[in-house]
């Protein structure tokens, strides 16, 4: 049986009517009708996620970091071998320098001991212990903080610690080495300073390097006196 396709109703024009033609097939649903959507995603209003994001610049604006949060990455600290090494500097240079300038040599050994000496004046044997002990401890001090990660403080307190360990042997030539009372006892009031600079900084980084410091801070202060009196003694 022959199916009948429904038709569309005569349409006059200019008094004739046309043939009734085939009618369009109606909607199925509104989808139809909507335009179709491309290959590529698009970002809209409701596809937040599309919508590209660029990282945003720190500013003075933005509120303060948390405790938790992510902190950029730190480059990690020298390797023992090489924390080694470098540290034996603060033992390496001052031996160095007291060879070279130290009372055991034949004219400084005879300046210093005709030096008229206050009575608070340690005995001779003591002074290198002393000085032994302390450039251990600085040893040990540089260690600690070249294994600890890169960073301000931590580079700070390197330098002050590498400004003391040459003025260490600089004392010696400067006091032995010339025989300059005067410019001696400046430079010993000099390495407080600056021992004392290097304790604040390393205590920001590791607390036992900094108070490894803190004998070299106090021993370089009694010199400051010892050399003020030789100087007022021997003028």
């Amino acid at each position: 049986m022959e199916t009948l396709q429904p038709t569309s109703p005569a349409v006059e024009v200019a008094g004739h009517k046309a043939p009734p033609g085939p009618a369009a097939p109606p909607a199925s649903n509104a989808a139809a009708a909507a335009p179709a959507r491309p290959p590529w995603p698009v970002a809209t209003a409701a596809d937040p996620d599309l919508v590209p994001r660029w990282p945003s610049r720190p500013s003075a604006m933005d509120p303060p970091r948390q405790a938790g949060a992510a902190t950029p990455p730190q480059e990690p600290g020298l390797s023992r071998p090489w924390a080694a090494t470098l540290a034996a500097a603060a033992l390496v240079w001052p031996a160095l320098a007291g060879r070279l300038w130290g009372p055991q040599r034949l004219v400084p050994g005879v300046w210093y001991r005709l030096l008229r000496k206050p009575s608070f004046q340690p005995p001779d044997a003591v002074i290198p212990v002393a000085w032994s002990l302390i450039d251990v401890g600085l040893a040990a001090a540089a260690y600690r903080l070249l294994r600890r990660p890169s960073s301000p403080p931590r580079n700070r307190a390197l330098a002050w610690w590498a400004l003391n360990v040459g003025l260490i042997g600089g004392w010696s030539g400067l006091f032995f080495g010339r025989r300059h009372l005067p410019a001696s006892t400046a430079l010993a009031a000099a390495m407080v300073g600056t021992g004392a600079a290097y304790v604040v900084q390393a205590r920001r980084v590791d607390k036992p390097a900094a108070a490894a410091g803190v004998p070299f801070v106090g021993w370089v202060a009694f010199a400051t006196v010892l050399t003020a009196a030789l100087w007022r003694r021997n003028r």
